[in-house]
């Protein structure tokens, strides 16, 4: 009989509300091209060990620690993102020449000042209009067989992308308002382990007797993964942003992948050589999505992870 068990992670950003604090990681060029670097240089004598555990233990407990060093948590400033379509010319336009202009006119009140402000603006907005209008339609162009990229464009431009969710600061469980995020934590954990069972109720789904199942005297053999398939694999995946629960994302994984093909072919062999799969690895970050009801309540919640 297997469980599946789910690890639900505290996600403070998610469910307190009033909290103004919000964490980004650094995954810009320079901190993946220095990670790269560190785990290069690394010494993975303690990952070739016999016990598939202390093997990933000991690969994810090096991997993590340069990664934290190199690829930093830090405070999101709060300041407006570039668009996609800005040039850096456009941005020291903005940012410099028209500001100073504007600050003349301020100063001066002249009517010299005013026309030099107002025919620069003009001349900056018509230019931004243009830039726009190319670089979305060369977005379209390249994305013309995509309908779902399509309208991920459109959607975009008429700001009618999709908004996130909140989870409530509080929810409601036998009519007791529930407002600690470690409990409310539990409780969702409680909740997508046991929803199975639940629906389940006293209806015997799998039969005791041990008999009925038919014997397969067939067996089969794994061959060595080879670096190559690892490649593969991880070049195939999405260039996703989610994170897992160790706050890593794919676009990082296959930055550095070629950085630790080594350690990790190792790992994956050993699992397989002794039917072992790695405890850690069994652990997933677990969002509970809102379907529908009110949104206080647990079971109108469903997990993804």
């Amino acid at each position: 009989c297997f469980l599946t068990v789910f690890a639900v992670l505290k996600n403070k950003q998610l469910i307190k509300q009033e909290t103004s604090l919000n964490y980004k990681r650094d995954r810009s060029f320079r901190a993946w091209e220095a990670l790269k670097k560190d785990l290069e240089m690394q010494n993975w004598e303690e990952v070739y060990v016999r016990d598939v555990n202390t093997a990933y233990k000991s690969f994810m407990k090096k991997l993590m620690k340069l990664y934290n060093n190199n690829c930093k948590l830090f405070k999101s400033s709060g300041k407006r993102v570039d668009q996609p379509w800005m040039t850096k010319g456009i941005r020291n336009a903005c940012a410099k020449k028209k500001t100073q202009l504007y600050r003349n006119f301020l100063k001066s009140q002249t009517r010299v000042t005013e026309d030099r402000y107002k025919n620069y603006k003009n001349k900056l907005i018509a230019i931004i209009r243009k830039r726009k209008k190319d670089y979305y339609g060369e977005l379209l162009e390249k994305n013309k067989a995509n309908t779902k990229a399509t309208w991920g464009i459109i959607n975009s431009v008429t700001n009618r992308n999709k908004t996130t969710s909140k989870v409530p600061n509080y929810f409601v469980k036998d009519n007791v308002d529930i407002y600690d995020v470690k409990e409310i934590s539990n409780e969702f954990n409680d909740f997508f382990v046991n929803v199975g069972r639940s629906l389940m109720g006293h209806d015997t789904l799998i039969e005791d007797n041990l008999n009925t199942v038919v014997n397969n005297v067939s067996s089969i053999f794994l061959g060595k993964v080879e670096k190559e398939e690892i490649r593969e694999i991880v070049k195939n995946c999405g260039n996703k942003r989610s994170t897992d629960c160790e706050d890593l994302d794919m676009m990082t994984v296959k930055t550095i992948i070629e950085s630790v093909i080594d350690p990790f072919t190792y790992i994956c062999n050993l699992s397989l050589s002794t039917g072992v799969f790695p405890d850690a690895m069994k652990i997933a970050k677990v969002v509970p999505l809102f379907k529908n009801g009110d949104k206080h309540n647990f079971t109108n919640y469903r997990p993804v992870s």
